[in-house]
């Protein structure tokens, strides 16, 4: 390497002196950071607030998806029947007719 007053190995020491500032502030900056991960405010509350704001985030997915498909209307019978799906009555299948059919099919004795 040259320099520019001619003396090369007052250049290296340049040279060399700024590799070890470097070398030092890197290891000040190494040192700093494992000082601030050895603390628990950072251990834990660092992944709290993550994990409190990612939530929020997620649950607001949530509320759209509800939101969005809260708007889709009911099928109606002549829907239904224009797609080939035949559709009871609402008045004909209720709690008590189907219990009468699962009795009437079981035949249990009690004796």
């Amino acid at each position: 390497m040259y320099c520019k007053d001619g003396n090369s190995h007052r250049c290296f020491l340049k040279v060399q002196f700024k590799l070890q500032l470097r070398v030092s502030s890197m290891s000040d900056w190494h040192s700093k950071f494992h000082g601030i991960t050895k603390k628990k405010s950072f251990r834990f509350g660092l992944p709290f607030i993550l994990m409190v704001v990612g939530g929020s985030f997620v649950l607001e997915q949530f509320a759209q998806n509800r939101y969005r498909f809260s708007k889709r209307m009911p099928i109606t019978p002549e829907l239904a029947e224009k797609y080939g799906v035949q559709m009871k009555k609402p008045g004909e299948v209720t709690l008590e007719s189907e219990y009468e059919k699962i009795k009437d099919d079981l035949e249990l004795d009690n004796e």
